[in-house]
């Protein structure tokens, strides 16, 4: 980005470890609660919040990211040539992309489960389902500012698995749902469009 009268040339990348990595950190919160009714026997409904924090991960920058942020860069990242004069940088020589501690990630959510069973006369039914709700995905990498993941990508704002169960003698029938909710920027599913993509599936079995 500093020269580029220069065009398009070849440079010499190195790659591998740093002896002056820093240990990965990671803070947790954490709380739960559960919740079992004397009243309604067989019940039983958690939720349960978590924050994670990691800093200082380690990884590689790449050379467009780094001659996009030579300025900010550690010393001896970039090797430049002599300078032509003019004003101008010399030309990049050498790039070391080995490996720092570039990036820190952010998320938080909460945990849903419920379970229920309970008899009526012959019959047994059963029901249980769990749910993950993301508040948060929040990613930084050395040159870009914070960047929000939830409902892009794999990140979807909401993930539901749920059972319900009928059980007389050696009958046995089972339904199941998963339900994964809105991905922008996901590929798409079948018959919906990119961009746009949730997913809901249903399934019955009888045994």
């Amino acid at each position: 980005p500093k020269r580029p009268d220069l065009g398009v040339y070849t440079m010499r990348v190195r790659n591998g470890g740093n002896p002056d990595l820093l240990p990965e950190e990671t803070a947790v919160t954490y709380a739960g609660v559960i919740f079992q009714p004397k009243r309604i026997e067989g019940l039983m409904i958690s939720a349960d919040f978590w924050h994670y924090d990691q800093e200082n991960l380690i990884g590689t920058l790449g050379a467009n990211t780094m001659l996009r942020n030579e300025d900010t860069l550690d010393p001896g990242r970039i090797e430049r040539g002599p300078s032509p004069g003019g004003g101008l940088v010399g030309e990049v020589i050498a790039l070391n992309d080995t490996f720092g501690n570039f990036h820190r990630y952010a998320t938080e959510g909460w945990d849903f489960e419920a379970r229920y069973q309970t008899k009526l006369g012959d019959d047994t039914l059963a029901f249980s389902a769990v749910a993950t709700k993301l508040g948060s995905a929040e990613t930084q990498s050395l040159g870009f500012g914070p960047r929000e993941l939830v409902t892009r990508y794999s990140y979807a704002s909401w993930r539901v698995n749920a059972t319900g169960q009928w059980r007389r003698g050696s009958l046995d029938v089972v339904g199941h749902l998963n339900w994964i909710g809105r991905q922008e920027g996901a590929p798409p599913f079948e018959g919906l469009p990119a961009g746009q993509s949730a997913l809901a599936m249903f399934n019955i079995s009888v045994g």
